[in-house]
């Protein structure tokens, strides 16, 4: 999956984007290791070198949504890790988001992980404001007037499929 959604993001095949995989080899480095999120990390860190397509449609004057696939592509995480991410999972001093259960959520594997931030996620973060408990938030709305409420997995996914049908 993440070879392909990497051709497709980059224009470049895998052979020179470098992503060839979805996760390094479990063989070389045991996944949840420090090693393998390091060769995780540098795994997803290939497509920093390159424009996206999103960037240059942007550059153009085109708005385009990044999430879902685009997240997981950069991160390694699911779309419910992503919905249940708080901003006190992320970490901008070890560069990591921290992936633990909460309220009546727990994560797919049931464990407690870090996933190693790439430049673009830190920057993309960093540049969001703060001022509610969860990462992304819906806005305000009359049933939800101050916003900032999370946003459910099943509504993330209808955005998602609308944005790509267009």
């Amino acid at each position: 999956c993440r070879p392909s959604l990497s051709t497709l993001i980059t224009g470049h095949y895998a052979h020179k984007h470098g992503v060839t995989g979805n996760d390094p080899s479990p063989k070389y480095a045991k996944p949840g290791s420090e090693l393998h999120n390091k060769r995780r990390a540098k795994l997803i860190t290939h497509l920093d070198q390159f424009d996206t397509l999103p960037e240059r449609l942007a550059k153009r004057g085109y708005l385009s949504h990044q999430s879902g696939k685009w997240w997981e592509g950069s991160t390694g995480m699911r779309i419910g890790e992503l919905v249940w991410l708080t901003w006190d999972d992320v970490d901008f001093e070890r560069n990591v988001l921290h992936i633990r259960p909460k309220d009546s959520w727990r994560p797919k594997s049931g464990d407690q992980r870090a996933v190693p931030m790439t430049p673009r996620v830190s920057k993309l973060l960093s540049q969001l404001p703060r001022s509610h408990r969860w990462v992304l938030t819906a806005p305000r709305s009359t049933k939800y007037p101050h916003g900032g409420h999370q946003i459910a997995e099943r509504r993330q996914l209808v955005a998602l499929k609308r944005v790509l049908k267009n």
